[in-house]
């Protein structure tokens, strides 16, 4: 198994007007880092602090893309529940990081992505992952800003405009590697 975590606010969330078509490449670039990265399956698990009402749109938002492809609904995690195959259960919430470690824990996944438009949020993650579990591999999207991070992918625009973006950066850092190790 391999998780993709995927903060709403700031990250998933977007333009209404380019919605569709933003999910639509979201969904080909998580196709592209399976075929890429030869991965069986992409298990996706929101994760925010916001209300449950924010976690069901982005659900409902993503369901009707994921029919008959290799990409999965996992745990979803929002302030005081946890959705998990559509049965609703109530959850005391704990920082994402130790939600995102817990959920490792138990699925042992080879492989960690996670998309957070929180510089810090991200960078406490991306470390506390690498300490914790030394052998998966992460891998860090952070849209709308920029870092020098060799795990952690960039995209300039806020929402799914620049988590598109950093996805993108990934693929074209994983072909230049495929290119080097053929020539």
């Amino acid at each position: 198994m391999n998780i993709f975590f995927c903060d709403i606010q700031g990250t998933f969330s977007g333009d209404e007007k380019t919605r569709n078509e933003d999910l639509k490449k979201f969904i080909n670039n998580l196709l592209k880092i399976i075929e890429v990265d030869n991965l069986e399956n992409l298990n996706i698990s929101f994760i925010t602090t916001g209300p449950i009402v924010l976690l069901k749109q982005a659900i409902t938002d993503l369901i009707p893309l994921l029919e008959g492809i290799k990409i999965t609904l996992g745990e979803q995690l929002c302030d005081k529940y946890i959705i998990l195959n559509s049965n609703l259960f109530e959850h005391r919430f704990k920082a994402k990081s130790d939600q995102i470690l817990a959920l490792i824990k138990k699925h042992k996944p080879k492989k960690v992505y996670y998309a957070e438009d929180n510089q810090i949020n991200q960078l406490i993650t991306s470390q506390i992952i690498n300490k914790t579990y030394p052998n998966i591999k992460y891998v860090g999207f952070l849209p709308g800003t920029s870092i020098n991070h060799p795990n952690i992918y960039c995209g300039s625009d806020r929402n799914i405009a620049g988590l598109n973006q950093a996805l993108e950066s990934y693929h074209q850092q994983l072909e230049k590697t495929i290119l080097k190790t053929i020539n």
